[in-house]
């Protein structure tokens, strides 16, 4: 990474654990200063910044969900923290605009591979997640799937970390054969002693996800095993194969997945 372009992404720890679930009226000096900090240092290395007409960034980004693209290869990266809606009128982790423009980009876009960056898990779920991964916002989720589904959207992959495991996971539908969507998971590169990493027996695996209009999104690993142990992932796209290679955090080669594109 030292050598290497590095985008960012925002996450609870950016700001304070699961925000913001637990913010008090007391905590706006402390997104604000968490989040200058988060766009001078993070953000700036990446492209959520517009470029001013003198080659300069602008001094604070518009938001903080980003696309690029590298090749046939295109990616959307979420802001799944600052905009998320609690209310039980319109519980939301994304906000209205950014999910209007994630689902633009995918029923558009013309690449081969997109990819789809979420700091918190979009499928599987964990069996306690403190309701503040995509499983506790079931609706918009659903919206997402049936959106791809319906567009037929091919090669779609939502990558993730922040549950210290990593595995691959594929989603299909009961009533539409063709429906496939892919994800990826990786963390954590070093896991704190304290916590440990979680097992398989913390997630709901190989199982219905949900249910939409009678039929059902189900997923199966893809991987031989969750992995619980300290690493990081290499992903791949050569030809037809999208190849996800798990490596302890010494380079060693743990397992290789590949996944053919359709």
């Amino acid at each position: 990474m030292a050598k290497t372009p590095t985008y960012m992404i925002l996450d609870d720890h950016e700001i304070e654990d699961n925000w913001p679930a637990n913010k008090s009226d007391e905590d706006t000096d402390l997104f604000n200063n968490a989040i200058r900090a988060y766009e001078i240092y993070q953000s700036s290395h990446g492209p959520a910044h517009s470029l001013l007409p003198d080659g300069s960034l602008s001094n604070r980004p518009t938001h903080y969900w980003y696309q690029f693209s590298h090749g046939s290869v295109e990616w959307f990266v979420l802001d799944t923290r600052t905009q998320r809606n609690l209310s039980s009128e319109d519980r939301r982790i994304l906000d209205i605009e950014q999910e209007k423009a994630l689902l633009d980009w995918l029923a558009c876009s013309t690449a081969k591979v997109k990819f789809v960056v979420t700091s918190v898990m979009f499928y599987p779920d964990l069996k306690e997640d403190g309701e503040d991964s995509w499983k506790s916002f079931a609706e918009q989720r659903n919206r997402i799937l049936e959106s791809i589904r319906l567009n037929k959207v091919k090669n779609v992959f939502f990558i993730a970390g922040d549950v210290h495991a990593s595995m691959t996971s594929k989603l299909t539908h009961s009533e539409d054969k063709d429906f496939v969507v892919h994800t990826i998971v990786c963390s954590p590169l070093n896991c704190i002693p304290l916590f440990g990493p979680p097992t398989a027996d913390a997630f709901m695996l190989d199982q219905v996800l949900s249910t939409v209009n009678g039929a059902t999104y189900a997923h199966t690993l893809t991987c031989a095993k969750v992995i619980s142990t300290d690493n990081f992932s290499r992903v791949t796209v050569e030809g037809d194969i999208v190849s996800v290679s798990f490596h302890n955090k010494r380079g060693t080669l743990l397992e290789t997945v590949n996944i053919a594109l359709r």
